[in-house]
């Protein structure tokens, strides 16, 4: 149980650290295409909509359902939900993320210990613990690498700026 804390409080950084990152990024700068073909705004329902598919799943596990495995998901989250909501304004984008990401710690802290090292499809060996390291690199080596880069940019954009003399 010890290492299950240990995973859920790295989770939980992970999330905190994306999270200020996301704080940090300039207003004006959210919807521009600046990762690959992908926004801030972009990126946010991306992790929500992934946030939520992990919560149905551990939902499932619960009670001996089986859910979607994600590769049946990736077009359907990562294109289709992403054009959807891409209408939708930042505030509720981004209260919905921080709310539906705080919603998977909850899951992952209300997880049975005897389901964390259980199979969750049967076709494949993913466990809650293999899930949940998935998303803390999702969350931080992925995109929050992703985002940091960006800011650097801008930050030196910013700092060249006000170093040149008039």
């Amino acid at each position: 149980m010890k290492n299950i804390s240990k995973l859920i409080k790295e989770f939980k950084k992970a999330r905190e650290g994306l999270i200020v990152l996301i704080d940090q990024f300039p207003k004006d700068k959210r919807k521009e295409t600046l990762f690959d073909k992908w926004s801030l705004k972009d990126i946010i329902i991306h992790l929500t909509g992934w946030a939520e598919h992990q919560q149905e799943t551990l939902k499932a596990l619960k009670t001996k359902r089986e859910s979607i495995s994600p590769q049946n998901l990736k077009n359907l989250i990562n294109t289709d939900l992403v054009s959807k909501k891409a209408r939708t304004d930042w505030t509720t984008l981004y209260n919905k993320f921080v709310k539906i990401s705080g919603q998977l710690i909850a899951e992952y802290e209300d997880l049975p210990k005897e389901l964390w090292k259980k199979k969750i499809w049967k076709d494949k060996d993913t466990t809650p613990v293999e899930y949940v390291k998935i998303e803390i690199n999702h969350y931080k080596n992925t995109h929050g690498t992703q985002i940091e880069k960006v800011l650097k940019r801008f930050w030196t954009c910013l700092a060249g700026r006000q170093a040149r003399p008039e």
